[in-house]
C-alpha cells in the first residue's frame, strides 16, 4: 500500500514520433504490457470528482490504483496504490469490483462513494517503455484499445513542477504538443 504525490506531462504524439523518440533516446527499457479495468459508479461520481480509478495487471503483479487531484492544475496528483495479486486482480475484473478493505476503498468512503457501487466502464492496454532521466522519468506508452485502435503517448514524471524540461524534449524532437485527454477518457471512446 502506498500514497505518493505526482507530477506529470503530457503529450499525445503520432506513430512517426513515437519511433523517432525510441531512436533518439536508446535508453528506453525493453517494453512490458499492462491492462488498466477502469472503473465509476453509474451515476458517474468518480468523473464529476475529476477521480480515476484503475485496476492494473502486469505479467505476473497487479495493482489497484486511485488518482486524486491536488490542485486544480492537471499536473499534479495523489496516486493511492493497493498492491493485488494476478488471481486478484483477474477475479475483481470478473466480479467488476475492488478489494475492500483497502487505502482505496476508505478513500472512496471518505469521499462519500460507496466501493459497493462501482463497475466497470472500460479496459485497454499499454505497452510501456521508460527512460530515467535527469529530468525525471520518461515514458513512451502505445495504448492499444477493444475496437484495435491505438495511440502514442509521451510522459515526463517530475518530483517538481518544471515544464521547461518537457517542452524541451517537445522541441529537439520537433514534437507538436497536443492537448491529452486522460486514458480513462479515450478508452470510453474505444470501447
Amino acid at each position: 500500500m502506498s500514497q505518493t504525490k505526482e507530477i506529470e506531462f503530457k503529450n499525445l504524439l503520432t506513430q512517426a514520433e513515437a519511433k523517432r523518440l525510441l531512436a533518439a533516446y536508446p535508453s528506453f527499457t525493453h517494453s512490458f504490457k499492462q491492462t488498466n479495468v477502469y472503473y465509476d459508479t453509474k451515476e458517474k461520481q468518480l468523473k464529476k470528482q475529476s477521480l480515476g480509478l484503475r485496476i492494473r495487471l502486469f505479467a505476473t503483479s497487479a495493482e489497484q490504483t486511485l488518482k486524486v487531484p491536488l490542485t486544480k492544475s492537471q499536473h499534479s496528483l495523489t496516486e493511492i496504490t493497493d498492491t493485488l495479486t494476478l488471481a486478484q486482480a483477474k477475479k475483481f475484473w470478473l466480479a467488476e469490483t475492488v478489494l475492500v478493505p483497502s487505502q482505496v476503498a476508505t478513500k472512496l468512503n471518505a469521499l462519500q462513494i460507496n466501493p459497493k457501487e462501482l463497475s466497470v466502464i472500460g479496459h485497454a492496454t499499454t505497452i510501456r517503455r521508460q527512460s530515467q532521466l535527469a529530468a525525471g522519468l520518461l515514458v513512451l506508452d502505445q495504448t492499444i484499445y477493444p475496437d484495435t485502435t491505438s495511440d502514442y503517448e509521451l510522459e515526463l514524471e517530475v518530483t517538481q513542477s518544471n515544464t521547461s524540461a518537457f517542452r524541451d524534449i517537445l522541441v529537439k524532437q520537433n514534437i507538436q504538443k497536443r492537448p491529452v485527454q486522460n486514458k480513462i477518457v479515450r478508452t470510453l471512446q474505444h470501447q
